[in-house]
């Protein structure tokens, strides 16, 4: 699995909930953080990811 990089015009247009599921269920070798993250908390590390993006 090649690694992407944020700032990939492909991962700028990623709707937020794309990002949201990779986090909650994991992706490749990344684990998933549901359970370990809230709903919220999911939603600000999405929120951080766009701050990179720029």
């Amino acid at each position: 699995m090649k690694i992407v990089s944020f700032k990939d015009p492909t991962m700028v247009k990623a709707p937020d909930s794309q990002f949201e599921t990779a986090v909650k269920d994991g992706k490749g070798k990344m684990k998933g953080f549901a359970g370990t993250l809230s709903d919220a908390q999911i939603k600000e590390v999405v929120s951080y990811i766009r701050t990179l993006q720029k």
